[in-house]
């Protein structure tokens, strides 16, 4: 979750890389995968965050997880902004 400014031209992504409990290796040897949103708006002018949220389902107990934050656009004067990132990390 966390508040960003996103204009048309542009698009954030999420990806996680979680280890289980059952996995083997090293973290940072995992993939990342990515984080389906449940929440994308559109800002209406450059000075406007919105709220996104971002949600894995279904997860089974872990050890360790990192959030990367991908933001991309075609227009350098519409930069995405990102305020107030926050995780919540919970498997039920």
């Amino acid at each position: 979750m966390f508040d960003a400014i996103r204009m048309p031209s542009t698009e954030l992504k999420v990806f996680a890389k979680i280890k289980y409990d059952s996995s083997s290796g090293e973290f940072g040897d995992m993939n990342y995968i990515e984080v389906p949103v449940t929440n994308n708006p559109v800002s209406d002018n450059k000075n406007q965050f919105r709220a996104f949220d971002f949600e894995i389902k279904g997860l089974e107990e872990f050890q360790e997880f990192a959030i990367k934050v991908v933001m991309m656009g075609n227009d350098q004067s519409e930069p995405p902004k990102i305020r107030n990132f926050r995780t919540i990390a919970l498997a039920l």
